[in-house]
């Protein structure tokens, strides 16, 4: 990125479509792609979310799924699964993390090709979890993730 202070790839599928984000004032991050394929990067919008302050694309899977997580100015992390052929995010956050200190945190750190997710929360007592959870193998199951984490997360299983 030609303007950018920071950029940090952090993922990369089979399709050779890398994942990551940059910042251009060392502060504030949005997610990119960039097709290895073509050279060419893509910047997906950010999420419409009240008072965002960063967006992180930590994973991308071979179905065109990535993850990561979008922070407001308070410090509150989000997860989010974003689909890079529909142009859209889903948001899901842990129905385990709690305020701690006056934050929440969720971040979703790895997917599959099978849709499988992972990452973590931090629980109302300041401790952090790890969580994996699974989805419905086709893409329009993400949209069901929009009305809850708890029906996703029903087999979860904690790493930490």
């Amino acid at each position: 990125m030609a303007n950018a202070a920071v950029t940090n790839a952090q993922g990369i599928n089979n399709n050779g479509l890398v994942t990551g984000f940059y910042s251009t004032d060392g502060e504030h991050q949005h997610g990119f792609f960039f097709d290895v394929k073509t050279g060419q990067f893509s910047l997906p919008a950010d999420p419409v979310q009240p008072n965002l302050f960063l967006t992180q694309f930590l994973g991308i899977n071979d179905n065109g799924f990535a993850v990561g997580y979008w922070q407001d100015i308070a410090g509150d992390q989000h997860g989010f699964v974003y689909d890079t052929n529909t142009k859209t995010y889903t948001f899901l956050d842990d129905p385990n993390a709690g305020q701690n200190n006056g934050l929440a945190i969720t971040q979703i750190t790895g997917i599959n090709d099978s849709n499988e997710i992972v990452g973590f929360y931090v629980d109302p007592n300041g401790l952090q979890r790890g969580f994996y959870a699974t989805a419905a193998p086709e893409p329009a199951a993400w949209i069901l993730g929009a009305v809850g984490m708890a029906g996703i997360l029903a087999r979860k299983r904690l790493l930490g």
